[in-house]
């Protein structure tokens, strides 16, 4: 399946199909020198599948994580186009999710003013999300992507079978996003969502819904000055809940506060989905927890014994023990150059800042974008469509509250980029399939968020 964006200045191609990262040769122009960058929380043969197909390829392999999405991350993708002697002809190609998209995006857009930069989307949040729409950026001073340009790929590739090596866990998050899109957009594709017991037979058929409804907007609106701001229905709120949680600060959310607030599993047995994911992993004693896929556990039988720092990094394979700065961050190249690897240049190291935290904690017990962006749409939403949401969220295990006080979230909203003077726009959505534009200034925001504490 393909699907076309189009605009005065720019036109690419969206594929979606399964295998399609094996076509990369024909769907991408790779005839030139290539720096693939993704990070150490993709499966390595997602990059690899792409760099096997470029004549002249470069890896980047950079550290996963929100906290990462970061200038110093833009710095390590500059220095490596920089050492092989990009130049405005040649090309970067993001594989994974939307930090490593964002970034690579940015630092595309910033290298000689901008070149060629192709999205690889691997989970589906970017995939539904990121992966078009020609937005880029990172996080600066505490304030989720605040720093970044527009800059639009020149083709995405959305290889559905990458969808297997998702958690339960981090698929729910991308639903947030088709749930989200749904609301405001399409009625059809949000009843399609509450009548299907199994989605993922028919995820290219969600996925390219979803995808459609984005373009349409982008399209008409590419730079945010009117309709695009439909896209950030649950946002104002959303990025407050990351904020306050410790997701774009220093502060970490013990994850016992969301445990009540989840709900639980359709057969009520057992810890929610959420908790579930908060919650350390069970180890057996002298085993370590290790990640493989995309935050997948792996248990220790599937993996050796002794896994060397090398191996695991190609293996997605992340120690927990800490591990020596020269062997990570590394670029490897394909094509003229000899094969690098283990460098200890600066500006190709990866931050190593001692254990990994176990399986399904990020920042401490932080929850995802997705699933702030969830919890923010409920105080966006009124009448029968509150409720709609609030059902296929919790359908899918996705959080529907926050522990946040009327003064954290206003803390962190203040800082909304959508804000134009002392009012921010607001999407509201009364009823499944439209939406509403609502001016609110500060006293108008906190009680809307104090209607929903109450």
């Amino acid at each position: 399946m393909t699907l076309q964006y189009n605009n005065e200045a720019v036109s690419y191609k969206i594929t979606i199909a399964p295998g399609a990262l094996a076509q990369a040769g024909e769907l991408l122009c790779l005839q030139r020198k290539v720096l693939v960058v993704t990070d150490k929380g993709v499966p390595s043969q997602y990059a690899e599948a792409v760099l096997a197909q470029c004549p002249e390829g470069y890896l980047l392999v950079l550290d996963g994580g929100e906290e990462n999405k970061s200038l110093d991350s833009v710095r390590q993708i500059l220095a490596a186009l920089l050492e092989h002697g990009f130049t405005r002809k040649d090309a970067v190609v993001a594989v994974g999710g939307g930090v490593v998209g964002d970034t690579a995006g940015f630092a595309a857009s910033c290298y000689m003013r901008g070149i060629d930069w192709y999205n690889v989307p691997t989970t589906l949040l970017s995939q539904v999300d990121s992966s078009v729409g020609g937005k880029t950026g990172v996080n600066f001073q505490g304030i989720k992507n605040i720093v970044g340009a527009f800059h639009h790929p020149s083709g995405v590739i959305i290889d559905t079978r990458t969808l297997d090596t998702l958690s339960p866990r981090l698929f729910a998050e991308g639903l947030a996003e088709v749930i989200k899109m749904a609301a405001t957009s399409d009625a059809a594709l949000f009843r399609l969502l509450e009548d299907t017991d199994d989605l993922r037979p028919i995820m290219e058929q969600v996925i390219s819904a979803a995808l459609s409804i984005k373009l349409r907007v982008v399209t008409e609106d590419p730079t945010e000055h009117g309709l695009r701001a439909v896209l950030n229905f649950g946002h104002t709120i959303g990025h407050a809940i990351e904020a306050a949680a410790g997701c774009s600060t220093s502060r970490e959310l013990p994850p016992e506060d969301f445990a009540s607030l989840i709900p639980p599993t359709p057969d009520g047995a057992g810890p929610s989905h959420l908790s579930e994911m908060l919650a350390p992993p069970v180890v057996p004693q002298g085993t370590s927890a290790l990640r493989g896929g995309h935050g997948r556990p792996r248990s220790p039988e599937a993996i050796p014994a002794a896994v060397s720092h090398t191996a695991a990094d190609n293996s997605g394979v992340v120690p927990q023990a800490p591990v020596s700065v020269s062997t990570l961050g590394h670029v490897r190249g394909r094509g003229p150059q000899a094969e690098r690897s283990g460098r200890d240049e600066p500006a190709l190291r990866a931050k190593i800042s001692g254990a990994e935290a176990p399986v399904g904690i990020q920042n401490g017990g932080s929850i995802y974008h997705g699933e702030a962006i969830a919890i923010g749409m409920l105080y966006m939403a009124t009448g029968e469509a509150k409720e709609r949401i609030e059902g296929l969220l919790k359908k899918y295990g996705l959080p529907t509250e926050d522990p946040f006080s009327v003064d954290e979230l206003m803390e962190f909203a203040a800082h909304d980029k959508k804000r134009s003077g002392k009012t921010v726009k607001l999407v509201k959505v009364d009823q499944i399939g439209s939406f509403r534009f609502e001016e609110a200034g500060p006293e108008e925001l906190r009680s809307i968020i104090q209607a929903r504490k109450i």
